[in-house]
Protein backbone atom coordinates (compact mmCIF):
# COMPACT_ATOMS: atom_id res chain seq x y z
CA UNK A 1 0.00 0.00 0.00
CA UNK A 2 2.78 2.45 0.87
CA UNK A 3 4.51 1.63 -2.42
CA UNK A 4 1.31 2.55 -4.23
CA UNK A 5 1.10 5.85 -2.32
CA UNK A 6 4.71 6.73 -3.16
CA UNK A 7 4.10 6.19 -6.88
CA UNK A 8 0.99 8.39 -6.98
CA UNK A 9 1.45 11.60 -8.95
CA UNK A 10 -1.44 13.63 -7.55
CA UNK A 11 -0.44 15.23 -4.26
CA UNK A 12 -4.00 15.45 -2.88
CA UNK A 13 -4.61 11.73 -3.46
CA UNK A 14 -1.22 10.91 -1.99
CA UNK A 15 -1.98 12.85 1.19
CA UNK A 16 -5.46 11.34 1.54
CA UNK A 17 -4.21 7.77 1.10
CA UNK A 18 -1.30 8.38 3.45
CA UNK A 19 -3.69 9.69 6.11
CA UNK A 20 -5.90 6.60 5.66
CA UNK A 21 -2.90 4.26 6.09
CA UNK A 22 -1.67 6.20 9.12
CA UNK A 23 -5.15 6.11 10.68
CA UNK A 24 -5.38 2.35 10.05
CA UNK A 25 -1.95 1.81 11.63
CA UNK A 26 -2.86 4.00 14.61
CA UNK A 27 -6.11 2.08 15.26
CA UNK A 28 -4.17 -1.20 15.16
CA UNK A 29 -1.68 0.11 17.73
CA UNK A 30 -4.55 1.24 19.98
CA UNK A 31 -6.29 -2.13 19.60
CA UNK A 32 -3.08 -3.94 20.64
CA UNK A 33 -2.65 -1.65 23.63
CA UNK A 34 0.77 -0.55 22.41
CA UNK A 35 0.20 3.15 23.13
CA UNK A 36 -0.15 5.00 26.41
CA UNK A 37 -3.09 7.30 27.07
CA UNK A 38 -0.89 10.35 26.52
CA UNK A 39 0.36 9.00 23.18
CA UNK A 40 -3.20 8.31 22.06
CA UNK A 41 -4.26 11.86 22.95
CA UNK A 42 -1.29 13.33 21.07
CA UNK A 43 -2.04 11.24 17.97
CA UNK A 44 -5.71 12.20 18.04
CA UNK A 45 -4.70 15.87 18.15
CA UNK A 46 -2.42 15.25 15.18
CA UNK A 47 -5.16 13.48 13.20
CA UNK A 48 -7.81 16.11 14.05
CA UNK A 49 -6.10 19.50 14.25
CA UNK A 50 -9.39 21.44 14.19
CA UNK A 51 -10.82 19.48 17.10
CA UNK A 52 -8.78 21.32 19.72
CA UNK A 53 -9.71 24.73 18.30
CA UNK A 54 -13.38 23.77 18.29
CA UNK A 55 -13.12 22.45 21.85
CA UNK A 56 -11.58 25.71 23.06
CA UNK A 57 -14.27 27.74 21.28
CA UNK A 58 -17.00 25.66 22.95
CA UNK A 59 -15.38 26.13 26.38
CA UNK A 60 -15.29 29.90 25.85
CA UNK A 61 -18.93 29.94 24.72
CA UNK A 62 -20.04 27.94 27.76
CA UNK A 63 -18.05 30.23 30.07
CA UNK A 64 -19.73 33.30 28.59
CA UNK A 65 -23.17 31.70 28.81
CA UNK A 66 -22.69 30.60 32.43
CA UNK A 67 -21.35 34.04 33.36
CA UNK A 68 -24.47 35.59 31.84
CA UNK A 69 -26.83 33.19 33.62
CA UNK A 70 -25.15 33.70 37.00
CA UNK A 71 -25.07 37.47 36.60
CA UNK A 72 -28.75 37.69 35.67
CA UNK A 73 -30.72 37.03 38.87
CA UNK A 74 -34.04 36.47 37.09
CA UNK A 75 -32.48 33.90 34.77
CA UNK A 76 -30.75 32.22 37.71
CA UNK A 77 -34.04 31.99 39.61
CA UNK A 78 -35.67 30.39 36.57
CA UNK A 79 -32.84 27.86 36.23
CA UNK A 80 -33.12 26.95 39.93
CA UNK A 81 -36.89 26.64 39.67
CA UNK A 82 -36.62 24.29 36.68
CA UNK A 83 -33.95 22.26 38.43
CA UNK A 84 -36.07 21.70 41.54
CA UNK A 85 -39.27 21.06 39.56
CA UNK A 86 -37.44 18.35 37.67
CA UNK A 87 -36.63 16.37 40.82
CA UNK A 88 -39.73 17.05 42.92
Amino acid sequence: MLHHIIELKKKDLKLRHLKEVYTWFFTKLVAMGALSKQEIEEELKFLNPGLEKMSEAMKRALAIKSKYIFSNEEEMAEVNKRMFEKYY
